[in-house]
């Protein structure tokens, strides 16, 4: 049997990844064989949450988004990846291969194209044995533009220039040679850029299986459950995605004032694993 990675190894041309048309067919290709074979065969019992805790903190749908400088690497929780893995990755094509909403109970099986937007940098420290880590929490937001939809007072649709920021959370599933599985938990913020109004409020949970197709490019499938602020299920989503490598892995010791050396070194002397902690900076 054919698996849906076997039809993207021998489909992908090395010099040939801008044209559109050849990764759109990719998608559907992969579409076709993803009930016959699923990527995350690798953690069959790895599996979506019923429903999650209600989302706390200080930010409210309608309020200012607060800006408390915070970032996510002082958690201190890291894990190792492969170092085909490590650097930044800016996504080139998506593809939605199918949706279900939960409230209405419909499933869309239609491959459609969306957006590609994110860029996403993985592994941050070599440990003794020069094998790269990176930190459970992204360091700093994933973010970018959009648009905002909503009605006036003269009951009118208007545009309005809005911002889209996403915290995610990695846990390390399981991995093969060429292939990593990460369970990733998002939370999701779309605001107004004028006044940083939050405008809506998500949270996700992504079942993500990346690819290495060659040293600049992987593929990325992922099973997306989305979760309103009260932590009920709303959408799944299954997309299929192509990134490119933008920045190969590089050792980063300090961001914006926090050490992610020591925080590297103090969780591998409190996971007893002493003889992986790196030289001094």
């Amino acid at each position: 049997m054919i698996g849906w990675r076997d039809i993207l190894s021998r489909t992908v041309y090395a010099n040939n990844f801008a044209n559109n048309i050849v990764l759109i067919g990719l998608c559907v290709a992969v579409s076709s064989v993803s009930a016959q074979t699923s990527p995350h065969a690798l953690s069959a019992e790895v599996t979506h949450s019923a429903t999650l805790p209600p989302l706390k903190g200080a930010i409210k749908i309608g309020q200012p988004l607060p800006n408390d400088g915070k970032d996510s690497a002082t958690n201190g929780r890291w894990f190792e990846i492969p170092r085909w893995l490590g650097g930044t990755w800016r996504s080139i094509q998506v593809v939605r291969l199918s949706s279900y909403d939960e409230e209405s109970g419909e499933t869309e099986s239609k491959a459609t194209v969306v957006p590609a937007r994110e860029k996403e940098t993985l592994g941050f420290q070599l440990d003794r044995n020069n094998n790269v880590w990176t930190c459970a929490s992204n360091i700093e937001p994933i973010s970018y533009s959009t648009i905002l939809k909503q009605t006036n007072s003269d009951g009118a649709e208007e545009e309005i220039p809005g911002f889209v920021q996403i915290s995610r959370e990695n846990q390390f599933v399981d991995s093969s040679t060429d292939r990593v599985t990460l369970k990733s938990t998002d939370v999701v913020i779309t605001f107004r850029k004028d006044n940083r109004i939050v405008h809506r409020l998500d949270r996700r949970e992504l079942l993500r299986t990346f690819v290495r197709l060659n040293p600049t490019l992987i593929a990325v499938y992922s099973d997306v459950q989305t979760y309103d602020v009260f932590g009920y299920p709303q959408t799944k989503e299954l997309t299929t995605e192509f990134r490119r490598r933008e920045r190969d892995f590089r050792v980063q010791d300090d961001f914006k004032g926090i050490s992610l050396h020591s925080s590297f070194s103090k969780f591998l002397k409190s996971s007893g694993k002493l003889g992986l902690v790196p030289d001094q900076e």
